[in-house]
């Protein structure tokens, strides 16, 4: 739907931008360029100029072939033929006229509006110095998490039996040996390593604990998920920056919808706003 919402758009654009389909003028004698002739349809032409005009206006990824860096140039004339052909037939039905083709029309009109507004907004607000102050004063959300690497030792067993095995690993009996021999998890063949992992991937009975250790550490039994559980802390690090350049595109993408909700507080503020609320709940929800 959002494909077909934008070429809705890109027709307005163009319409608006002067790129609306031009009748055949004598020869091509002279065209030199832009301006050259670049397809005819009956007594309409399509310069090399419009074709150019209406690549402008598309986003790169609507652009490109799948697997292909080439913009599909003859794809695009050819939808531009072919949205030609149905126009022309549309107004000689005359369905300009028709109440729903008014209603789309300002609809969209508003809405290209509003795409160019917020395109103005970011072009002059979306800088880098500007990212990088968004990105320093909200650096909680540009960091990796905390995060530990452990092995466990996850047992089906009683208590006793559980502090049984936990003081073997206390003692210094070597706990990959032991996570082999009596751990029920998925990780008992890899020693009970279980990878980096941070506080929201953990069990909170055993992020509680684990969070908490010093590297090397072993503590136990922990009751957690109808068992018990051994635990080494393999190592541990601290929350950390992701570097500006590794997410500079979602950065971009962040601070773009920032200025925007912005804009649309402050317009809102500023104008005089009020809802009929029972008109509100009598408006039929249609589609088509």
């Amino acid at each position: 739907m959002r494909f077909f919402r934008l070429i809705a758009l890109l027709g307005v654009c163009l319409v608006l931008g002067g790129m609306a389909p031009q009748k055949a003028r004598g020869q091509d004698q002279g065209e030199k360029g832009n301006d050259k002739v670049l397809a005819r349809v009956d007594d309409m032409v399509i310069t090399v100029r419009d074709l150019e005009h209406m690549i402008s206006l598309l986003p790169a990824y609507y652009l490109t072939r799948p697997g292909s860096k080439e913009v599909n140039k003859k794809a695009l004339l050819d939808k531009l033929i072919n949205e030609m052909l149905i126009e022309r037939e549309a107004k000689k039905l005359n369905l300009e006229q028709r109440q729903d083709y008014q209603q789309r029309r300002k609809s969209l009109l508003r809405e290209l509006m509003v795409d160019v507004f917020l395109k103005k907004l970011r072009e002059d607000k979306d800088t880098e110095a500007n990212q990088r102050r968004f990105y320093e004063e909200n650096i909680d959300r540009y960091s990796y998490p905390e995060e530990v690497h452990i092995a466990i030792i996850n047992l089906q067993k009683s208590k006793e039996e559980s502090e049984v095995i936990f003081k073997m690993a206390e003692a210094g009996k070597d706990f990959a040996e032991l996570a082999r021999t009596y751990s029920v998890s998925p990780t008992a063949k890899k020693g009970g390593d279980m990878g980096w992992r941070s506080r929201r991937e953990l069990s909170d009975a055993l992020s509680e604990v684990v969070f908490s250790m010093k590297k090397g550490q072993i503590k136990g039994p922990i009751k957690d998920r109808g068992g018990y559980v051994i635990v080494k802390l393999l190592d541990h690090k601290k929350t950390r920056p992701i570097p500006f350049e590794r997410i500079r595109t979602k950065i971009y993408n962040d601070y773009a919808l920032k200025l925007r909700d912005d804009e649309i507080a402050r317009l809102r503020k500023a104008a005089e706003i009020s809802v009929d609320g029972e008109s509100l709940k009598r408006v039929r929800v249609r589609r088509g």
